[in-house]
């Protein structure tokens, strides 16, 4: 281990340089520095007290005693408190209880601290009016996020790992905060060294030493093996870090281009395009995919590569299909969108149709909220296996042009396009995992003949374009506007 001199001046400076950087100098709003009585959040406390006359900034101090440990809180809530007052600078502490919600929500007690730490944080600014919290993570902890995230399979995204300025949004609460970093270029040992320079004992936290926790493992495990093949692996991590970050907001700056892509905002969801995402790069359409999320669902939960790319998937399948992400987020496919939001099951996002609507044919018909196009054509102008999305093309004589378009009835049969026989078209619906919700409001397309096309689903065996067809109806349902 290096021996730092001169710690304090070198955090000192870096702290400046990110203040300037960031033009959080001379401003009326508090900047709240979260302060755990540990070394890095105390080397930036020491530091943010020598530069809040030269930069004109008002430094309030916040603390949270995370229930785990009664004693110790007590101890450690104390010294921040007479730390904070030696400087100074005002205080806040507050107490919330971890191991309740790890419990309720089956949450690592890891993942359930950082939640309710970054919640008090987020209220704290905003009970004083900033919109920025200081955060002492330095440059070791962001070689164990980058780590963690590359364990877990978070993708680009998680390699990036923290940055020095970033949004933070609280879904409880509604409430947005900067968090601000400048310490992510400065190693563990100077900040030990720092505080050992101002004479400051810092709280030793035990279970930083406990291995039960990730982090904790890949500190004392796995950063010292890396370290034996390669001394500087810290800085290097740090590069791939900030090289992975530069990637990352030009691929969300190409993703920002499309906004067309976002249907619609409301409540509990967000609306995406599928033909929209469908025609741009994979990379880009991860990237609307995740913004999307986390704009509808804030930062607690973070996505993992495995369930951008199920999300993706999901979008070249039959409409009706859902994914449960991190959160209870559901992501489910509708004929012309994605949504995001609360279980299909529970809300249907297609608009009831009446008992029966004659369609025009050929021409366009609008009812109830669909836009509903028929057009006959000769079969060498049709759009040969266009049953996509909600666009089918069946054989005119077959189907005839006497068609109707209504929901299901009870005792409906319906011979799905490769069967040999009909089946019960309630069998057919479980068959095609279309959600119950769904179910009294799928259009069906129907002739003499009978039930020619489960929008969206699978057109009849019967009414299929053979070699012998001669003239084709081709039709397509749209929605003429969103219902919710």
């Amino acid at each position: 281990m290096t021996t730092a001199t001169h710690a304090l001046p070198l955090i000192r400076d870096a702290v400046r340089k990110a203040l300037e950087a960031h033009g959080l100098c001379h401003r009326p709003q508090p900047l709240v520095a979260a302060v755990s009585g540990g070394q890095d959040s105390v080397a930036l406390l020491l530091a943010l007290a020598e530069l809040r006359q030269p930069l004109g900034i008002a430094v309030h101090v916040a603390h949270l005693d995370h229930g785990l440990r009664p004693r110790e809180a007590e101890k450690e809530a104390q010294f921040v408190g007479e730390l904070a007052s030696s400087l100074g600078m005002p205080f806040t502490v507050g107490h919330e209880d971890v191991p309740a919600l790890a419990g309720s929500r089956r949450l690592s007690l890891e993942d359930a601290g950082r939640r309710l730490r970054y919640a008090f944080l987020t209220r704290t600014a905003h009970d004083l009016g900033g919109d920025t919290v200081a955060l002492g993570h330095t440059l070791d902890d962001q070689v164990e996020t980058v780590l963690l995230h590359l364990v877990r399979g978070a993708g680009m995204r998680g390699l990036r790992a923290m940055q020095p300025m970033a949004p933070w949004r609280d879904p409880q609460h509604g409430l947005e905060v900067r968090l601000f970093r400048p310490l992510l270029e400065v190693s563990r040992d100077r900040t030990r060294a720092a505080c050992r320079e101002a004479g400051v004992a810092p709280r030793e936290d035990p279970s930083n030493l406990s291995l039960r926790f990730s982090r904790n493992r890949i500190r004392h495990e796995i950063v010292p093996k890396l370290r034996e093949l390669n001394p500087a692996v810290l800085q290097a991590m740090a590069r791939l870090a900030r090289s992975v970050a530069q990637d990352e907001d030009y691929l969300e700056q190409a993703a920002a281009q499309h906004p067309e892509a976002m249907v619609q905002r409301s409540p509990g969801a967000m609306h995406l395009d599928r033909d929209v995402l469908l025609r741009l790069h994979p990379s880009v359409r991860h990237r609307l995919l995740q913004m999307a999320y986390e704009e509808l669902h804030g930062q607690e939960d973070t996505l993992e590569q495995v369930h951008v790319d199920a999300m993706a998937a999901l979008l070249d399948g039959s409409p009706g299909r859902k994914l449960t992400l991190p959160g209870g987020v559901v992501f489910s496919t509708s004929y012309t969108e994605c949504i995001l939001g609360p279980d299909p099951e529970e809300v249907c996002p297609l608009p009831p149709l009446p008992a029966e609507t004659v369609l025009v044919s050929p021409g366009m018909t609008e009812v109830n909220g669909w836009r509903v196009l028929v057009r006959v054509l000769p079969q060498d102008e049709a759009q040969q296996g266009s049953e996509e999305l909600a666009r089918a093309t069946l054989d005119a004589d077959a189907v005839g042009l006497e068609l109707l378009a209504r929901p299901r009835r009870r005792g409906d049969r319906f011979h799905p396009l490769g069967l040999s026989l009909p089946k019960r078209l309630q069998d057919f619906f479980v068959d095609a995992k279309v959600p119950r919700a769904w179910r009294d409001r799928v259009p069906l397309v129907v002739s003499p003949q009978g039930i020619a096309w489960v929008v969206g689903y699978r057109i009849a065996h019967w009414a299929r374009v053979t070699p012998d067809t001669r003239r084709v109806v081709e039709l397509s349902f749209r929605r003429s506007e969103p219902s919710w």
